[in-house]
């Protein structure tokens, strides 16, 4: 079942294919399509990811499923289109909390794979 920040979305309907990544890294970056005023320089889907991410450990469903569910992409495209998400200023500027909550999650898994982390 699709949330309501993720309602919104109309964007690309492939299942895992490679291209995928392409099409998620494209409607990430384009422009509002319709007029009017934003309430923040991020787009629809960005928005969508980050409020996803926000809400996610309410859901209990697989995480992957509710990405497929909700975005219909990839899992893989989805992580690649959060990963560089949470390195644009203009995420840390909508959402600063949940930002580097993300980014210290993922430092987090680098240090265990790495060897130096807990």
């Amino acid at each position: 079942m699709k949330d309501a920040a993720a309602s919104t979305y109309d964007g690309p309907q492939g299942r895992g294919d490679d291209g995928d990544v392409v099409k998620v890294a494209q409607a990430a970056t384009r422009p509002s399509d319709h007029g009017g005023v934003r309430r923040s320089t991020l787009s629809e889907l960005e928005e969508s990811i980050l409020s996803f991410e926000r809400g996610h450990w309410r859901r209990g469903s697989s995480k992957d499923d509710a990405i497929r569910a909700a975005f219909g992409m990839s899992p893989t495209a989805y992580y690649l289109a959060l990963s560089r998400l949470i390195d644009s200023p203009e995420a840390a500027a909508y959402d600063p909390q949940l930002v580097q909550r993300l980014q210290r999650r993922i430092a987090e898994r680098a240090a265990r794979r790495s060897g130096n982390g807990p």
